[in-house]
């Protein structure tokens, strides 16, 4: 009902399986997934949405047993962990798939996921009803958000009967309209203009390269602060990255599995005309940059969602609920 947890609870939570968790020595994202199950059940809520980290059958979201599974598009990423090929990532992310789903959907995928995603389907007689629809990307900021827009809408048109959910068309798009977003194309600032995208992978990156190449030309100097953890195959990215900025600083997200800004720096072709330098302080970076900036610049923070912690330092308020 639009209200946040409270840090009152969270701290009853901790205090209260202090003892299990030390003994567990769960992850940090395994922690928050309980805690927020029980705030669920505290709350009885009628709906329970739960996004995964990794995804896939060593999620700690999928021991949730959930009634529905969404699939958003699968592409290389956590090569660390699920594998260094879209065919075994895609086996991964089907391990979420068993008897306790009563739907399954998913966005449009590449061929190779959607005959695994079948597959997995088929072994508990289930199927997978796919999403090829597309919202106009006018009515967002990208093209990968309409995507990811029109696969929501697609699940709620699905889910209105079964659960009688008095819900229509227009209804779900005026609120996707309204939908705030942090972290994706999220303007910091208008005029001058400073976005913050947390895309840390190659499908991330891409969707924001399409954007960017939409408004370029509105800006005079195009600054690019980027970081990433490592791990991360976006080389390819990257490098199509520095082609677009004219002045670009590497930075540290300070976590203790950064990607190294000498390897990013590496990425840089000499042959393009772009001012590239490294200073591992994020804060820094941002501030020193803002400063340098004109009304028709751009200032483009880009990578990890470590840097939101820095940013929060800088623009207060950032990412409160709107």
């Amino acid at each position: 009902n639009n209200k946040l947890i409270s840090n009152r609870f969270m701290d009853d939570f901790i205090i209260k399986y202090k003892k299990e968790l030390e003994s567990i020595e769960p992850s940090f994202f395994e922690i928050l997934t309980v805690m927020a199950l029980k705030y669920f059940v505290y709350q009885k809520v009628d709906f329970a949405i739960l996004e995964t980290g990794l995804g896939g059958r060593f999620d700690s979201v999928t021991a949730a047993q959930p009634g529905t599974i969404v699939y958003t598009p699968i592409d290389i990423d956590h090569i660390s962990i699920l594998g260094n090929t879209l065919d075994s990532i895609a086996q991964e992310k089907a391990g979420a798939i068993s008897n306790n789903n009563s739907f399954i959907f998913s966005t449009k995928q590449q061929p190779i996921v959607t005959k695994v995603l079948n597959k997995r389907a088929k072994t508990f007689k289930k199927t997978i009803f796919y999403n090829t629809s597309m919202l106009k990307k006018n009515d967002f900021y990208s093209i990968h958000q309409a995507q990811n827009a029109s696969l929501a809408q697609f699940v709620l048109n699905h889910l209105s009967k079964p659960y009688k959910l008095k819900l229509s068309s227009l209804t779900t798009k005026r609120y996707l309209q309204t939908t705030f977003w942090p972290g994706r194309i999220q303007f910091l600032q208008k005029n001058p203009d400073i976005i913050f995208d947390v895309a840390h992978n190659e499908h991330g990156l891409q969707a924001f390269i399409k954007y960017f190449k939409t408004i370029a030309c509105k800006y005079h100097v195009k600054y690019l602060i980027i970081g990433f953890e490592e791990g991360k195959q976006i080389q390819k990215s990257v490098k199509e990255l520095y082609q677009i900025f004219n002045n670009i600083i590497i930075t540290d997200t300070q976590i203790r599995k950064s990607m190294s800004t000498q390897v990013l720096y590496d990425y840089h072709d000499t042959n393009y005309k772009s001012t590239i330098i490294i200073d591992k302080n994020p804060i820094k970076s941002i501030k020193k940059t803002i400063l340098n900036q004109k009304r028709d610049d751009v200032v483009v923070i880009l990578g990890s969602h470590y840097f939101g912690p820095h940013i929060s330092k800088i623009f207060k308020n950032a990412f409160d609920i709107q």
